[in-house]
């Protein structure tokens, strides 16, 4: 009783039923009795996964929203990217010492050099490419999890390599929150401090290299959608499967097993969103710095 109590305290579930400790005065009501009594512990079972419903609520909406509004925004960022690889290969010249200097362009290079006078672009995009698989495989592992959590078993989640997550645009940072191995938040760096008014181009081999990256990673992102959903699919099944073994007496390690699993499943769906979100303008904004370069090509070839 007390354990049940407390589980529902944390959890700010109203406890249906009273757990009795009266004696039984023949088989027939000890039967009637226990019946009662298992069915009132099912239902504070519920109650709980309701709970855990609920505080998941907002970041399921959220996730859902996102992912189905951008459905088909890798496809055409990675369509775009191949274009502009046919079209570089059909120009004449390089670029050997030519500097950008339109503002709207400035602005965008701005953001992604998160304040480095320097950027190196391809570096920047290829560490973007191997966080991208970093988080869609961390993402698998997390929905195992779950499946292990709803059997009554206590996984040890894995931590996201964070050397995948060196050297990304905007001075992003990967930062651990919290004591959980799988708890995680995206920093990006907002200063413009070292940046100027005009900027090295790339020459046409390295703008290449940059727009395969692009399109590998807009490849990538197109999973990110169907990832979502089975992270989705995870999520239910194991609720339903906790809640059919509501019957359970709760103990210690159940409390831990629905704490870690909301907290799992949260992360599950939000790290990929926010990520998702922060590769896409990068990805964006790589693009809209080649299209200008390939619109000005003849005249920036001749600085």
């Amino acid at each position: 009783n007390a354990a049940i109590a407390a589980q529902l305290k944390r959890l700010r579930v109203a406890s249906p039923i009273k757990m009795s400790t009266e004696s039984f005065v023949s088989l027939e009501d000890r039967k009637a009795n226990t019946e009662l009594s298992m069915e009132g512990l099912k239902e504070v079972g519920k109650k709980v996964v309701d709970a855990i419903r609920a505080a998941l609520k907002a970041v399921r909406e959220a996730a859902k929203n996102f992912w189905i509004k951008i459905t088909d925004t890798g496809g055409r960022l990675q369509k775009r990217a191949l274009e502009m690889i046919k079209a570089l290969d059909g120009k004449e010249g390089d670029i050997k010492n030519a500097k950008y200097m339109e503002h709207k362009g400035i602005k965008v290079i701005q953001w992604l050099s998160g304040g480095v006078k320097r950027a190196d672009w391809p570096k920047q995009a290829l560490s973007i490419v191997k966080a991208t698989h970093a988080v869609l495989n961390w993402s698998k592992t997390i929905r195992t999890g779950l499946e292990v959590m709803a059997e009554g078993k206590v996984p040890n989640l894995p931590e996201l390599n964070e050397s995948a997550f060196a050297d990304l645009p905007c001075g992003a940072k990967l930062v651990k929150t919290g004591a959980d191995t799988f708890s995680y938040k995206l920093e990006v760096t907002k200063t413009r401090e070292g940046v100027t008014e005009s900027f090295d181009l790339p020459n046409k081999a390295t703008l290449k290299t940059l727009l395969g990256q692009v399109a590998e990673v807009a490849g990538q992102l197109s999973q990110f959608r169907k990832d979502w959903q089975q992270t989705e699919g995870a999520i239910e099944g194991a609720l339903k499967k906790l809640e059919s073994k509501a019957g359970d007496k709760p103990n210690e390690t159940q409390k831990e097993i629905q704490s870690k699993f909301q907290k799992a499943a949260r992360a599950a769906l939000s790290l990929p969103q926010t990520w998702g979100s922060f590769a896409f303008r990068c990805m964006s904004g790589y693009l809209q710095i080649a299209g200008i370069v390939l619109k000005n090509w003849e005249k920036l070839t001749k600085q």
